[in-house]
This record gives structure tokens, sequence and C-alpha cells, in this order.
């Protein structure tokens, strides 16, 4: 059943991204509507309201599939007036979500059987190299204060009164920073977030401590890195601390939190999000008067439109065209390191030079996968692009079912989710985050609990040990 809705609703989606209409949009309401359907049958599948394609098809319908609706349904309010598209745009970009998401649900369901038992031998090789215990702890530790080092040398660097600098929001501006010295937050970024998670692991896992005792390095390491002013790298470790949480507890716990967990999460991180977005302007005072009843809702009112919702990137790239980027879009995989050589092009920044036109001042949409790759390889190369993706989800999640009660392929599993979940909403460039940043700051803590093993073992003259 599954299978045969899916490749209905890829069949209306392409039809409508090819050659609907405005007058079209009670298909688009259906293709929603089915692909929220789509969605409560994998979570009944998986017994997982988390797993990666609920994570993504729900955020999808939330995201783009119900905003664009009321539009199409009540007109498109006054915050878009500076973009170009138009509403037969909001169709066709919304269809392009709705085929790639819906391909992913193919490729999830397509490869299941293969990716389980590759992710079970993925899963038992991590679990036997990688061994979280009290060397990952201390390691862990010494791995957090040596990221607030780091970062501490950073606000030194730049700033003469760094505790000022944190309270006016001025640590975003990259103009204010000295040549070089951002090596120092990526180094103290990388091992707070990484060690953050992995204290969170030992903490619930196998200490066995209550929730919000486990989510203290998480926590802490969230609030150091909101001084940055950047919200998705900010709750990275918070984020990856909640869903280890989740798959740390056992099932009928679980289904029961979600109930009153999620609501709160989100109407939490919908907070999070208004005091951000006015701190790294205004500072504390800014942020505070976006947790007043008038900020937040003057937050709702416009802001939201663009960082809530999130189908007028479709919506471009409908305007702008299959393929109109080309090639270079798919060089951005090798991510900030590479792309200047490469010759990449990022289809938000373009979409933002190229159409809107807003001056010369670098910036750009949040675009993900199904964007990059229509505007750079068309809607062939979209599509197999996405089943290949689902295939890839499938597999990650894989690593976690295998083996849901040892901390390391957990650990593994939800830095993996957290960074594909953005690869899907930002851009393909964030894939290399994970390689480039995430698994070599993951790995250093675990050979620094390595080096601790082989400190206790020498002392006790077991050199054994090194490596359990």
């Amino acid at each position: 059943m599954q299978q045969l809705l899916s490749l209905t609703l890829v069949s209306v989606s392409l039809y409508l991204l090819v050659d609907g209409s405005r007058s079209d949009w009670p298909l688009l309401v259906t293709a929603v509507a089915g692909l929220t359907i789509l969605t409560v049958l994998v979570a009944r599948a998986t017994r997982d309201a988390l797993s990666p394609m609920v994570l993504i098809a729900g955020s999808f319908v939330l995201r783009v599939g119900l905003p664009a609706s009321y539009v199409l349904l009540f007109g498109l309010p006054v915050e878009y007036s500076w973009l170009p598209f138009g509403e037969h745009d909001v169709v066709a970009g919304s269809a392009l979500g709705c085929a790639g998401v819906t391909v992913m649900l193919i490729g999830w369901n397509l490869a299941a059987a293969r990716a389980d038992r590759v992710g079970a031998r993925l899963s038992a090789t991590v679990a036997r190299y990688f061994v979280v215990d009290r060397a990952t702890f201390h390691a862990a530790a010494l791995g957090l204060i040596t990221g607030g080092v780091f970062f501490t040398i950073f606000l030194f660097a730049n700033f003469g009164n760094p505790f000022g600098a944190i309270a006016d929001g001025l640590l975003r501006s990259r103009d204010l920073r000295a040549e070089g010295t951002s090596r120092y937050v990526i180094l103290g970024g990388g091992l707070v977030v990484q060690s953050a998670v992995c204290l969170v692991a030992f903490l619930y896992f196998v200490r066995k401590a209550p929730i919000w005792m486990s989510l203290l390095p998480a926590v802490c390491a969230t609030l150091l890195l909101s001084t940055l002013g950047g919200r998705v790298n900010a709750l990275r470790a918070l984020g990856v601390g909640l869903l280890l949480v989740w798959y740390g507890t056992d099932r009928p716990r679980r289904n029961t939190a979600i109930l009153w967990a999620l609501p709160l999460t989100a109407g939490l991180a919908l907070l999070y999000a208004a005091f951000i977005h006015y701190y790294r302007g205004a500072g504390f005072t800014g942020g505070l008067f976006a947790l007043s009843r008038p900020g937040f809702l003057e937050y709702l009112a416009t802001t939201a439109w663009f960082e809530v919702s999130a189908f007028h990137p479709f919506a471009m790239a409908s305007y702008l065209g299959a393929a109109s980027i080309g090639l270079p879009v798919l060089s951005t995989v090798g991510g900030a390191l590479f792309e200047g050589s490469l010759g990449a092009i990022r289809p938000g920044e373009f979409m933002v030079q190229e159409a809107i036109r807003l001056g010369e001042h670098r910036w750009g949409l949040h675009t993900g996968i199904v964007i990059d790759l229509y505007m750079g390889v068309g809607i062939v190369g979209m599509i197999l692009g996405c089943l290949a993706f689902g295939i890839v989800l499938r597999l990650a999640y894989a690593t976690l079912i295998a083996h849901p009660d040892r901390p390391a392929p957990a650990i593994l599993y939800v830095l993996v989710l957290w960074n594909l979940f953005w690869v899907f909403w930002e851009s393909l460039a964030t894939m290399a985050t994970l390689v480039q940043f995430t698994i070599p700051f993951l790995v250093t803590v675990f050979l620094m609990a390595g080096l601790v093993r082989r400190g206790r073992s020498a002392a006790v003259g077991d050199p054994l040990m090194v490596l359990r």
C-alpha cells in the first residue's frame, strides 16, 4: 500500500511541477494529505515517531505543505512581496518538494532488508571499537573544558571587552574578527559539541542518571554556542542530546513522553528562535524583547514566515527552473573548505544574487538537497539523488536499531541524523560538516579516552586494556 500510494504521489507531484497551474491547488492539497498519511504509516511501521523519514516528511508537511496550502487559499502575504515568484510557482515548488520527499520514502522502503543487514554490521563494529565508559567520561569532560578554553581565546583575541561583546550580540559579525582567529571557534565548537554528546550518552546510558542531569552538558554547550548567534549549530548539542535520551528510553515510556514532550519542545524552540533572531541584531536587550508578548507576536507575524515556513525557496526553484545553475551545484558537497577551489555555486546564494538582486552582501536562502539537485542536475537527477538519500537514511537508522541499548552506535546515529536532517533543509554543503568536523572531533574524544585507559592499564600493569 505504501509503495502504491508513494508512486501515485510522485506522479501527481511531477505533473504539478512540469505542467501545473494556480488552478491545480486542490491536487497539491491532496498530495500534502497523502504525504501526511505516508508519514503516519512509516511511524507505525517503525514504531518510532522520530525516525529519519518521519522527521523529514513530517517537518516538510508542517513547514511547506501547510503554509503553501494556506497561501493558495488566502493569497500571498505582503511579507513575500520582495520575492519574484507567483502563486503558480508555489504550486510547482511545493510539488517539487513533495516529489522529492516521496521518492526518499520509496528509497527508504526499497532497500530496507539490505540496508538493515549492512547497518547491523556497521553497528556491531562501532560497538566493538568505541566504548562509552568512565574513561570516555573523563576524556569528554576534558574535551568540554578544552573547547571552552579555545572559545575564550577567540573572545579575548577579538574583543577588548568579551562580556560586553556577548551582551551586545557582536560575536556573529565576521567583520569584527581578527584574521586567523576563526580557527579557535571551529576547534572550540567541535570539541564542545562532541564532548557534550558523549557526556550525555555516558550519564544516561551508563550511569542511568535522570534526564535533567544527563542533559546538563548539552544545555551548557548550547548556551555557550548561542552567543555566536547561529541557531542550528548552537542547538546541535541539545538536539542530539534529546535524541540520545529518546533512544535510551524504553518504548512504552517513550510513547507516553511524546504526548507532552514534543509540544513543549516545539514551543521552547520557537521562543529560542525568536530570542536569537533579535539577540544577534540588538544583543540581550533585543533578545529579551522577543520573549515579551509584543515582541513574540511581531516575530510570528513577520519573521516566522521565513524561518518556520519554508515553501518560498521551493517556489523560487520553480521560478528559476530545472538545471538553472548546472553541475557547479554538486561541488558544494565539498563544503566551505573546498567551495572556492571547486567553483561551487550555492542555489540559495544564486537565488538572492541573480533573481532577487539585493546588493553585494553575500547571503542566501536555505534550500536543501531537493532544491540543490533540481537546480543542479534537473528532475531526473533530483529523483535519483533523493532515492539514494532515502537509502542512506535507512542505513543510518539501521546502525541504531541493531543495538539500541549500546551508546556508541546511538551517538554515531544521532549525530549523522542531525546532519542529514539539515542537509534536507539547508544545503548539500552541510554534508561536508559530518566528514570535516563532526566525525574527526568525535574520534578525537574516543582517542583521548583510549589514552586515559592506557594510563590506567599502565598503572595496574594490564596493557591489554588500552582499547576497552
